[in-house]
């Protein structure tokens, strides 16, 4: 025990003799290293734009969740859909076939298949009923023929009766473009057309007056692609003429009032229903400004007051 206690003092000896290592100053080195320790671990704070960075990469990431879910959706009800019609269409068969089934079994096709020469229906009304009997043939031939390619081809069957069942709609879509090409072609076409009035001359007169007279205002030569002749219902002829761009047609549009005032000739576009009712509330327009004294420069689709374009 004594031994214990003599070491123990001059543990205390060397420390006080110490002068960097006090009781105090290790006290205040163990409570810093404390403090410290924590501090050491804590993450270091992100800047602003990192933060930015990531937020916007989850939206993205979330809108693009989203889109995929919606597309899914949209896949799974197509899917749908097409499982119904191709269910509707298996009901169908199968009723074909049962009923081809059952008329088999009644006797319809004994006819066909044994080269008897009765039909499979007793006549209990003498012959007045023969157109009848003819009529019924025929309706069991058609179902016996369909009932026996669909079992002989199996799917094939299915398929042809299919493609026969589609090819009325393919044929009305067909239609259908065909109609809308005609229209797209003939409005291009009148995007190009002139009509002329008050032309003078016979047939080759005419074309080369107009060439002329498209030549003098334009200041160029225009090439014209047909020319059409009509008699109007005045008895009058009018000059229905194709040009090559659209561009020419317009130039010479703008230089009507000058062709009318130096040869009394009138010339104008072809214009659809639409086109001519907004081209009458123009001209009312025009001629309310004349009427106040206003100077009026007017076209089929613009109007132009005192040097200033109305709309």
């Amino acid at each position: 025990m004594e031994c214990l206690l003599a070491a123990w003092h001059t543990a205390l000896v060397v420390l006080s003799s110490s002068p960097m290592s006090t009781p105090t100053s290790t006290f205040w080195a163990l409570m810093v290293s404390k403090e410290e320790a924590p501090r050491a671990g804590r993450r270091r704070e992100e800047p602003d734009w990192v933060k930015e960075i990531t937020r916007e990469l989850r939206e993205i990431g979330r809108e693009i969740k989203e889109e995929i879910g919606r597309m899914e959706m949209k896949i799974k009800e197509e899917l749908r859909e097409l499982r119904t019609q191709l269910e509707g269409m298996e009901k169908k068969m199968t009723e074909e076939k049962k009923r081809g089934e059952e008329g088999w079994s009644k006797g319809w096709g004994r006819d066909w298949s044994e080269g008897s020469t009765d039909t499979g229906v007793r006549n209990t009304e003498g012959t007045d009923n023969s157109c009848e009997d003819k009529k019924s043939q025929g309706a069991r031939q058609k179902i016996q023929g369909t009932t026996r390619a669909v079992e002989k081809k199996g799917d094939g069957g299915r398929d042809k009766i299919e493609k026969d069942w589609r090819r009325p709609l393919k044929s009305d879509r067909r239609k259908e473009q065909e109609e809308e090409r005609n229209t797209n072609r003939l409005r291009r076409m009148r995007k190009k057309n002139l009509i002329w009035r008050k032309v003078v001359g016979g047939p080759k007169e005419r074309k080369e007056m107009l060439e002329t007279i498209m030549e003098e205002v334009t200041r160029r030569m225009i090439p014209i692609r047909k020319v059409l002749e009509v008699i109007g219902a005045d008895g009058k002829i009018i000059m229905f003429m194709e040009l090559d761009e659209e561009e020419d047609k317009e130039e010479v549009i703008e230089k009507c009032d000058e062709i009318w005032r130096r040869w009394k000739i009138g010339v104008d576009e072809e214009l659809t229903f639409e086109e001519r009712a907004y081209r009458h509330k123009l001209v009312e327009k025009a001629r309310e400004e004349r009427m106040k004294g206003s100077s009026v420069v007017l076209t089929n689709r613009r109007m132009w007051i005192n040097g200033r374009e109305v709309k």
